[in-house]
């Protein structure tokens, strides 16, 4: 055999098992006239989905952009009532910290003094009470004068207003008095956490001598936060306290957070907008922190309108098609490709404006992109 001949049958065989593949494509997918015919084999393989149009509640809203805002009550300045040498912590900032956790500790000998007053006082305090009562018991037989029972409950309530001082004073350093023995004396000032957070500033290290109310840390509770966003002066008219806002981070687009218009700005900002704050709703969220850009959208009317999933439509130029279906039998589906007016794209529904209500027809909801050329 020639090697004419050779490549000659080559060529028929290929051409042959070309059109035996086209053969079974078609079987799966035709084209007659305007109608698009899908097998059911093909239809269960590839994942399609039928559905009908539904109902949905779309929201007309306003675009906004902003940051995350945490308002100065959520802030706390930590610092010493005594001034001291800071000892040993370990404490980064970022970190979180709960209320009344002890963050570092102060060292000062004026501790030890006030301890000690407290303990002599006390003690004095105990004498003085028994005193006053024996020189009543006295005064009652006429044994003592009456300037001797004035003289020692005078003294006795000038020991109870030292002792209670002092007593006052250590508590409010956060030393437990009942925990104070001539064997016990407290050498550190605990600094406690005022409240849970995250430690955004810590400006001392160990051995520094802290001035009494010099900052030392800045906790901030991110329990509560607001969204501050900027609207355009024309959009005012149109929001009001209460409102609900759905808005998305820079960092995390996919996760939607709602909050709600607590306070309307009545000026005019540098950059010619108004800023509104809201509060965050979701509460358990752990994820927004103070400054993250976010983009929002401010509901400010709702309606109920006909959609469909938004897999169900193929974009052709400025128009959407869908695939509806006209026939089925036991092997094949049968589907037209029409035209439908849409608007607004929400929780990936896209919003039909203009449709003839059927409940009988269905539409292939998922797989229209791969049929739609």
């Amino acid at each position: 055999m020639t090697k004419f001949n050779i490549a000659l049958l080559t060529l028929i065989f290929a051409m042959s098992a070309c059109n035996e593949s086209t053969n079974i494509v078609n079987e799966s997918i035709a084209v007659e006239s305007s109608n698009i015919i899908v097998s059911k084999t093909q239809f269960e393989s590839s994942g399609f989905k039928l559905g009908t149009i539904e109902k949905k509640q779309f929201d007309k809203a306003i675009s906004c952009y902003g940051d995350i805002y945490l308002p100065n009550k959520n802030k706390t300045i930590v610092s010493s009532l005594m001034s001291g040498t800071v000892g040993k912590f370990n404490l980064m900032e970022g970190q979180k910290v709960k209320k009344g956790q002890v963050l570092f500790t102060v060292s000062n000998p004026e501790l030890i003094t006030m301890q000690e007053a407290f303990l002599i006082h006390n003690s004095e305090l105990s004498y003085l009470e028994e005193e006053s009562k024996r020189l009543h018991n006295l005064y009652e037989e006429n044994i003592v004068t009456k300037k001797e029972v004035l003289s020692a409950d005078a003294a006795l309530r000038t020991a109870k207003a030292k002792f209670q001082a002092v007593k006052k004073k250590l508590t409010l350093y956060g030393i437990n008095t009942n925990n104070i023995s001539s064997e016990n004396f407290v050498t550190r000032l605990p600094i406690l956490a005022p409240q849970s957070g995250n430690l955004k500033e810590i400006n001392v290290v160990r051995g520094d001598y802290l001035d009494q109310s010099t900052p030392a840390m800045l906790i901030e509770a991110t329990t509560n936060l607001f969204a501050e966003f900027n609207v355009f002066e024309k959009d005012v008219p149109f929001i009001k306290k209460g409102q609900k806002i759905i808005f998305t981070s820079q960092t995390n687009p996919e996760t939607m957070y709602h909050s709600e218009i607590t306070l309307i700005n009545q000026s005019l900002g540098e950059n010619g907008m108004i800023s509104i704050l809201s509060e965050v709703t979701d509460k358990q969220t752990t994820d927004l922190l103070p400054g993250m850009k976010i983009k929002g959208n401010i509901k400010i009317e709702s309606m109920i309108s006909h959609a469909l999933p938004e897999d169900a439509f193929v974009k052709i130029g400025d128009k959407s098609f869908i695939l509806k279906l006209i026939s089925e039998n036991e092997e094949n589906y049968s589907f037209e490709k029409i035209m439908l007016p849409t608007g607004e794209l929400q929780d990936n529904y896209l919003q039909i404006t203009k449709f003839e209500e059927n409940s009988n027809e269905k539409y292939l909801v998922k797989g229209a992109y791969f049929l739609i050329n």
